[in-house]
């Protein structure tokens, strides 16, 4: 899988409960862990057209399938494009973050750490210091992805002129809000 030597992120990771409104932190983030992989599983599985929203890939169609789920083990996808495949892994993570890795067309590129500490999740790349807003985001009914290429570097060739990555429900909308920092588009 890739990344395995990858470590997480400096931080403790969190999870927010939002039908109880409890926050929870490692050690003890292991129900919210597998709930999360869980659903990931199922969002693929009832959802499985996605697109790039924006950049040089805007409007490639991805298709996943789900390859694996059960609430005890990782889930495991498979992300098609005319361009190849990805093969994608969710799993708990001794450090009480969700480890994402990717392999694309059979080699490891991409190791992402996620916890949600309020609605929305946080992608961390590894060894992330965790003090700062996080470089990557899921939405809280996990429709859309986004990214900071600068945390990834192997999504460069993929972003946006300002840097982002993001991947949707090929039926969700995105609303793009003008950044103060970007220039005008």
């Amino acid at each position: 899988m890739a990344g395995q030597t990858d470590g997480p992120p400096k931080r403790k990771p969190w999870f927010f409960d939002g039908a109880t409104g409890r926050e929870f932190t490692a050690p003890n983030t292991g129900d919210e862990m597998k709930a999360a992989i869980d659903r990931i599983g199922f969002e693929a599985e009832h959802f499985p057209d996605w697109v790039i929203d924006d950049g040089p890939y805007g409007g490639l169609a991805i298709t996943l399938s789900l390859i694996d789920r059960d609430w005890s083990k990782p889930t495991v996808l498979l992300a098609k494009t005319e361009h190849g495949e990805a093969r994608i892994v969710a799993e708990a993570d001794p450090s009480g973050f969700v480890r994402i890795s990717v392999d694309w067309q059979g080699g490891p590129v991409l190791t992402a750490f996620l916890d949600r500490p309020y609605e929305q999740y946080e992608l961390w790349p590894p060894h992330a210091e965790g003090d700062c807003e996080a470089p990557g985001h899921v939405g809280k009914r996990l429709s859309w992805v986004g990214f900071d290429a600068a945390a990834w570097p192997v999504l460069k060739p993929l972003a946006n002129p300002y840097g982002g990555l993001t991947l949707r429900e090929k039926d969700q909308e995105i609303v793009h809000l003008p950044d103060a920092a970007a220039p005008d588009r």
